[in-house]
């Protein structure tokens, strides 16, 4: 709530790279994480595994 509030306000972006406001974070080479990955909680990292579609579809199966 309070980090939408400084949307709000036009504090916070949420397109702009978290090591704009964290400048450790990029040390870690995390520098194409953006804010809404944070809001959103997703690493913003691609996925590395191959022919992943199978475990996927097993994974996010609707039926269960």
């Amino acid at each position: 709530m309070a980090g939408m509030i400084l949307v709000e306000r036009g504090l916070l972006l949420l397109s702009y790279p978290v090591t704009r406001y964290l400048e450790d974070i990029s040390a870690h080479h995390k520098e194409d994480v953006r804010v809404h990955h944070l809001f959103t909680h997703t690493s913003g990292m691609p996925d590395r595994l191959e022919n992943n579609a199978e475990p996927r579809r097993q994974q996010n199966a609707r039926d269960d």
